[in-house]
């Protein structure tokens, strides 16, 4: 049986909010030496959704004036998936946390080829990847027993 080549562009995504895992958040190199963040996401397989498992990438660089990083921007981000507004955070707190991606196909006007673009964050409707349930509320006319007056 033979089979035709096709190539493997991975396809861009269709617009729209997908549910995400943060799976890495690191300061790192390129290939060429310069210095930036990398968060890499994953399409949510536990939630009903396109593009199951696909990877999206998203890369965070200096500013070349001052040399800082884009703070506001990596804070709205760490705020979307769940750390409080002014919380210090590191850049591994962020692994395993979930928010939404809004995804949108983009152009670039000097004709090259169409990829896929994060247009915003926000806190993930699901709820966090693996998070406890919720306890319940103890019944009514429950009386919580010390350990030590069990008969057992």
């Amino acid at each position: 049986m033979s089979f035709k080549s096709v190539e493997n562009n991975g396809g861009v995504m269709a617009e729209g909010d997908y549910e995400v895992i943060c799976l890495k958040a690191e300061e790192t190199k390129t290939k060429g030496g310069t210095p930036v963040i990398k968060m890499e996401f994953q399409v949510r397989s536990d939630v009903e959704q396109k593009y199951q498992r696909k990877h999206v990438f998203k890369s965070f660089y200096q500013d070349d004036d001052t040399g800082e990083w884009p703070a506001d921007k990596i804070g709205k981000y760490a705020n979307a998936m769940g750390i409080p507004k002014g919380m210090d955070f590191e850049l591994r707190d962020l692994q395993g946390r979930c928010l939404i991606l809004h995804m949108r196909p983009y152009k670039p006007k000097d004709g090259g080829e169409e990829r896929d673009s994060i247009a915003w964050t926000a806190a993930t409707k699901v709820g966090q990847y693996g998070a406890a349930p919720e306890k319940p509320a103890a019944p009514a006319g429950y009386v919580a027993v010390p350990d030590e007056q069990l008969p057992f």
